[in-house]
């Protein structure tokens, strides 16, 4: 019984660490994604539309 309960808490605690970097890692690329996105955007490379963006 006791090794049950140390097999769940230990899988609770991976998932919980599993989930913080994959958190993690979903922000940064979103937020660096986004910022390329708008150097090529404000470069003139691209227009709005090209890359996804809403029109105003």
């Amino acid at each position: 019984m006791a090794s049950a309960v140390y097999l769940t808490v230990s899988l609770l605690i991976f998932g919980g660490l599993m989930g913080t970097v994959m958190y993690g890692l979903f922000r940064f690329v979103k937020r660096d994604s986004i910022n390329l996105d708008l150097d090529m955007l404000w470069e003139g490379k691209f227009t709005r539309e090209q890359l996804g963006f809403p029109k105003d």
